[in-house]
């Protein structure tokens, strides 16, 4: 198969991977599943977050301002892991507001901030594609269990 046709078949986030996971969905390891990548990554960045705000080494946060960040994250962290798809959504839409108002503010490096924005967005992008098709193949099991 040559690169043109690779890239036409599997699209800038790999939409045909996203879908393949979500069939063998029950047969995936923790570790495989792409919401739960997603679900560590934001407990990775919370527990970050609050020590390096416990000992001051982000400008302009306290810990009232890390622990409420931090809440926020760990409450829709709960519902990414059970696939709901308005909390998928609305992390990625806070994280990346997130990191726009620290590029604005010039809070660290802008490039680190953009890269992890990519980085979170295709991770939204396929955890929501995964829960979309999860819940599809759940409606047509129902359906065709109804016809049976």
């Amino acid at each position: 198969m040559s690169e043109t046709e690779n890239k036409r078949r599997y699209g800038f986030f790999f939409k045909e991977k996203a879908m393949l996971q979500a069939k063998n969905y029950p047969d995936l390891p923790f570790y495989k599943k792409s919401k739960n990548i997603l679900v560590i990554f934001f407990i990775v960045i919370s527990i970050l977050g609050f020590f390096l705000a416990l000992y001051g080494l982000l400008p302009g946060f306290d810990m009232v301002m890390a622990i409420s960040g931090i809440s926020i994250n760990m409450l829709l962290a709960i519902f990414v892991f059970f696939n709901h798809r308005w909390a998928i959504v609305l992390i990625g839409v806070i994280y990346s507001i997130d990191k726009v108002i620290f590029i604005i503010d010039g809070v660290g490096n802008p490039l680190s901030h953009i890269v992890f924005f990519l980085i979170v967005s295709r991770m939204c992008y396929i955890s929501f594609l995964v829960a979309s098709e999860l819940k599809r193949l759940k409606k047509e099991e129902n359906v065709a269990d109804t016809f049976s």
